[in-house]
């Protein structure tokens, strides 16, 4: 029997309680199951911690949720310590991060996913099988390492109504004349619209849009 755990709609606040030498994930899922990770909101504030980190089984699914470091010594936003086949598609990724943002290797499908504001922006750091599109690395020290993005994948500014709380409250939709409107992958639909549209990446399709931090 495989175990098949479901994250989803949670709002999940990961700060540092008892030592500066606790470490902590937001999500992590351990040996043996094939999870689904979804609609979720995570906010780390601990040291050298990190969003959603997955470790060894052959597959897990991560779909619509944000991430938001609050500190420059956060780990990661999404980390692959194992899985094989790792799907990660509509997440909205904000740093600063420490290493990266996103860190995967062989057999991962990475699509419509937003990063911004990481020392790394989308890290591979093995190449075999891949498929890497329709994402959006902005903002990085370095936006892409260990792989050559192709044309689908964007190096601009998300233009999203608001990423930064001392602003106000966070809110990922796009503004009008994002460059990110339907730019994302043709094969999938955007669920908010009942017509046949291109989506658009991440950010209309992640679980929670608007947060007060």
């Amino acid at each position: 029997m495989v175990f098949i755990p479901v994250v989803s709609q949670a709002y999940i606040i990961r700060k540092l309680i008892l030592t500066l030498f606790l470490k902590g994930m937001g999500i992590f899922k351990s040996f043996g199951s094939r999870p689904i990770i979804s609609n979720n909101t995570v906010i780390v504030y601990d040291i050298a911690s990190s969003g959603i980190v997955l470790v060894d089984s052959d597959s897990a699914s991560v779909f619509n949720n944000v991430v938001i470091s609050k500190s420059d010594d956060i780990g990661h936003g999404i980390r692959n310590a194992g899985v094989q086949n790792l799907q990660a598609n509509n997440n909205y990724i904000i740093g600063p991060y420490r290493f990266s943002a996103i860190s995967t290797g062989d057999q991962s499908v990475l699509k419509n996913n937003v990063i911004t504001n990481s020392d790394i922006g989308v890290e591979i750091f093995s190449d075999y099988n891949i498929l890497i599109q329709y994402n959006n690395s902005w903002n990085n020290d370095v936006n892409y390492i260990g792989f050559t993005p192709d044309s689908t994948n964007l190096e601009v500014d998300p233009m999203v109504i608001n990423d930064d709380s001392t602003k106000g409250d966070l809110d990922f939709h796009l503004q009008k004349y994002s460059p990110l409107i339907d730019a994302g992958d043709p094969n999938i639909l955007d669920r908010m619209e009942a017509e046949v549209t291109l989506v658009s990446m991440a950010v209309l399709t992640v679980g929670v849009t608007r947060i007060m931090i």
